[in-house]
């Protein structure tokens, strides 16, 4: 009578254990990337994606003027932590100046899509809304993955704190959240 119990134990042991053994297989996301389409506000220049086994490199080029940007991940789930302590200089005693404190990023590997949550703190000085400087948050999920056309599909969602006061939000203080569709070059 124990026998077919006894088979039974052996062979599911043997199968979780060889399932257990087997890598998941990530997609190589590898590549430069040039912006395919970009619905309504969304904009972005060429990235450049690098990638093995512990790690992937996104080098961001600004679609406009400035430098590109470089952030390496740590995959699965180290935490980055980056940290400016400069403080806001504003450009004329009444202008809104936000100024980057700190950003700790998680990246990791969700099936076959790279995920990164980052949440990022500002010191925002806005002396024609409130008298003493404040700290503003928010948090950003990004996904990369390859769709079955080998484009690289970038989505982008953030939630952000609201504002210690009531006001019109500029646009170029939101991030732009959507889908961002790149084809290799």
């Amino acid at each position: 009578m124990k026998t077919p119990a006894v088979c039974i134990a052996f062979v599911a042991l043997l199968a979780s254990s060889s399932y257990a053994q087997k890598p998941l297989a990530h997609p190589d996301l590898s590549g430069r990337w040039q912006l395919a389409e970009s619905p309504g506000l969304l904009r972005g220049g060429p990235l450049v994606v690098t990638q093995d086994a512990t790690t992937v490199t996104i080098e961001m080029e600004p679609a406009g003027n400035g430098s590109p940007s470089t952030t390496i991940y740590r995959v699965p789930g180290e935490t980055r932590r980056d940290n400016t302590a400069a403080p806001p200089t504003p450009s004329s005693p009444t202008a809104m100046t936000a100024r980057l404190l700190q950003i700790v990023s998680h990246a990791g590997w969700m099936a076959d899509r790279l995920v990164i949550v980052s949440h990022t703190t500002y010191r925002v000085h806005w002396p024609t809304e409130v008298a003493n400087d404040f700290d503003h948050e928010f948090v950003s999920r990004e996904t990369y993955a390859l769709d079955p056309k080998g484009q690289l599909i970038v989505e982008r969602t953030t939630i952000m704190d609201p504002l210690p006061f009531s006001v019109m939000i500029r646009p170029d203080f939101v991030p732009v959240d959507g889908t961002r569709t790149y084809k290799k070059q």
